[in-house]
């Protein structure tokens, strides 16, 4: 039977000079493969020797976030806690009692917790067995023994360059140069001259390998952002408390005029029947409350209104039929109140006084 010549031609011995290259080829190919498999070696060993250590500044990283959100929660809650108005931040520890200090010094240890009303609010206790606790420079103006705070306060601390830092959160690593621990010397924990003035570094330019602190801040915009919520929160109550319909506050009462006059202050917006005009004084309702504002709030709000300063950085501003507004200097929040009265003329105990607020930030 005669051969295919197709198949003849596929199966015919290939020459030496063919086979020779072949064979190097697939050599080259081997060789290729196990010089990948090297680098792949190599690169995966590294990565698992340096894991531990990365592992540690992530967890480093983690915590610091952690802790900076445990502070400014301190700080938004201080009058639940202590009774005084919002934006306060705790002393630093200075004796390494891990309580806070009398705030005498602008920086030292982070305290492990605070205890008001006996209650422990903890901080972070992070590396403390290691005596690395994290060290924490607080502002003059936003410490627990400030006064007054409010939007008007300026935070003196810088971060790389950068002004309006309340506070910097600093991980000290392990000892280097002529560190010598323990101790209580900042310069025993922190380099680049961090801690010896008000501004701070997250690195060190000359000699990087001097410098082994991680450092998170607090702003100023970052901790008045979430205190002014707690003050118009405050103003929110004290002018539901007193709205018109309640027939309790009066002109008279505010101005210590005789009470016989009987002039009903501080009505909110949207509770007067349709074309009723409402005079306080001859003077239209929305205006005449917007000028006994601060006084309402002076004798009807918690005294800390009055003793940090609020009345002299707020702006209440009643433009019927709008709602009223309330904003606060150095601050672009704006909050706006409305009162519903579900539909009653008169206030029964399931109104409400509604605070609205756009924008994120001071």
């Amino acid at each position: 039977m005669p051969l295919n010549p197709r198949t003849n031609c596929s199966t015919q011995s290939l020459s030496p000079h063919r086979r020779l290259l072949r064979k190097q080829s697939g050599i080259a190919i081997l060789l290729f493969t196990v010089l990948i498999l090297l680098v792949g070696t190599s690169i995966f060993l590294g990565v698992v020797n340096r894991s531990p250590f990365l592992e540690q500044q992530r967890d480093i990283s983690e915590d610091l976030a952690d802790t900076k959100e445990a502070l400014l929660t301190y700080a938004m809650f201080y009058p639940e806690l202590y009774g005084q108005g919002a934006g306060r931040l705790p002393c630093p520890d200075l004796n390494g009692s891990g309580a806070p200090g009398d705030c005498s010094a602008r920086i030292g240890r982070l305290p492990l917790q605070d205890n008001p009303g006996g209650s422990p609010f903890a901080f972070s206790s992070e590396f403390t067995g290691i005596d690395r606790q994290y060290w924490y420079a607080v502002s003059a103006n936003f410490n627990a023994n400030s006064s007054p705070v409010n939007t008007a306060s300026v935070a003196e601390l810088t971060l790389d360059g950068v002004g309006g830092y309340a506070a910097i959160l600093i991980a000290p690593g392990e000892a280097i140069n002529a560190q010598a621990r323990r101790s209580n010397a900042v310069a025993d924990y922190l380099e680049g001259g961090n801690g010896t003035d008000n501004d701070y570094i997250r690195g060190f330019g000359v000699d990087p390998n001097a410098f082994n602190d991680e450092l998170i801040g607090i702003t100023r915009e970052e901790l008045m952002s979430l205190s002014v919520v707690k003050v118009a929160e405050a103003i929110r109550d004290v002018l539901h408390d007193y709205h018109l319909d309640l027939l309790v506050v009066t002109l008279g009462d505010v101005l210590g005029l005789p009470g016989a006059l009987g002039l009903p202050a501080l009505p909110l917006s949207g509770d007067y029947p349709d074309g009723l005009v409402v005079t306080v004084l001859g003077l239209p309702v929305d205006i005449a409350e917007s000028l006994i504002f601060n006084t309402v709030m002076t004798l009807f709000g918690p005294a800390w209104f009055t003793t940090d300063g609020w009345a002299a950085v707020t702006d209440y501003e009643f433009l019927s039929p709008n709602p009223p507004t309330i904003q606060f200097q150095n601050c672009n929040i704006v909050f706006t109140l409305e009162y519903d009265d579900n539909g009653t003329p008169l206030n029964t105990a399931d109104d409400v006084s509604i605070l609205n607020k756009s924008g994120n930030r001071c």
